[in-house]
């Protein structure tokens, strides 16, 4: 398999191919990254995403993981000392799933998303994007968002920032990050900084037909034994005769 054809591969969305083919004639180590909220349990939706860094590390790109406990605070996940115990935990995860620990940086977002650059950067595109885009962009993956917070509106900023201070080429995430991503892509430019090319991977039903999220009952972690993936198999949805919106067809 070439290194075009195993980045592509299981992907929902490249923006854009022809970007990423010209990022790849142009860079012999590109660089790519993930944002991810420490919010609980790694399970097996988190693993589409760890797995298309792994192909993207095969692929020769340097990866980034974005630690989010800023996020994951501002997305009212918990408290930040709560948060970073599970970015912890969080880490030590994805190396067990197979990422390599020396072509990975692991990045905790408290450790450089406080600083004056950083904080000036969101300010000024907070002045280019209205609430109404800001929101849009959250609606996938926004807590409670019927009534959000001022926090859960600079979210997205800080997400298009860290794509541009953390200097990668790539931005990886579920497909419930494009729009997110598509507002990093619209306004960075305007910032000084360089436009991302975007992999979007497919989202992971839960047991219940919904999206599988570490806030839901729903999910199977990678810590798991086997009596509890049993258990929680038995009590999956399962609506009769349709086959493409079972979780366990």
């Amino acid at each position: 398999m070439d290194r075009l054809e195993l980045i592509k591969r299981n992907v929902q969305e490249i923006v854009t191919e022809e970007e990423l083919e010209g990022l790849l004639n142009k860079k012999e180590t590109p660089r790519a990254y993930v944002g991810y909220e420490p919010s609980g349990k790694i399970h097996m939706g988190h693993v589409l995403t760890v797995n298309k860094l792994i192909d993207l590390q095969k692929a020769g790109f340097k990866i980034t993981v974005l630690l989010a406990d800023v996020h994951a605070y501002l997305n009212r996940k918990g408290t930040l000392e709560e948060v970073r115990k599970i970015a912890d935990y969080n880490r030590r995860c994805f190396i067990a799933l197979g990422l390599d620990e020396e072509q990975t940086d692991f990045v905790y977002g408290s450790d450089f998303q406080l600083g004056a650059e950083y904080m000036l950067n969101v300010l000024k595109l907070s002045r280019a994007v209205t609430l109404n885009r800001a929101k849009r962009s959250m609606d996938e993956v926004g807590r409670a968002m019927d009534d959000p917070t001022v926090s859960q509106m600079v979210y997205p900023l800080m997400q298009a920032i860290d794509i541009a201070l953390l200097e990668v080429d790539v931005a990886v995430g579920g497909i419930d990050q494009r729009k997110i991503h598509m507002l990093a892509r619209e306004n960075l430019k305007s910032l000084g900084f360089e436009t991302p090319i975007c992999i979007h991977t497919p989202i992971l039903l839960g047991l219940d037909g919904t999206k599988m999220a570490s806030s839901k009952d729903n999910f199977i972690s990678v810590d798991d034994t086997e009596e509890e993936i049993y258990r929680k198999f038995k009590k999956a949805f399962c609506k009769m005769g349709d086959v493409e919106e079972n979780p366990i067809p």
